[in-house]
């Protein structure tokens, strides 16, 4: 069984047809929400620059976000690797 769908969406106005996995149509509708309201916001707070200048923003921002979670996710990996190790050198040394 194809576990695909299409949905439509609407970004800024734009319709776009996409054919996504079933699991993820929620996602793909809270993002399409994402990017609308923060072109919104952009466009709002640059009313002087050009529908183009506002996409390329609100891509370039989105990215820096995704950016900024999974540097943060790594962060998170790492640390847990740490405290493991921590905890395994704790048990050497009390093994003797």
């Amino acid at each position: 069984m194809d576990d695909k769908m299409m949905i439509n969406i609407k970004l800024n106005g734009v319709a776009l047809r996409l054919r996504i996995d079933r699991d993820e149509e929620e996602l793909y509708r809270k993002s399409a929400r994402t990017v609308s309201d923060l072109y919104t916001h952009l466009h709002n707070a640059y009313p002087d620059k050009s529908a183009q200048e506002i996409w390329m923003m609100t891509a370039y921002s989105a990215r820096v976000e995704c950016d900024r979670l999974r540097q943060d996710a790594d962060g998170q990996m790492l640390a847990e690797h740490i405290r493991t190790i921590e905890e395994q050198v704790d048990k050497a040394l009390e093994n003797g």
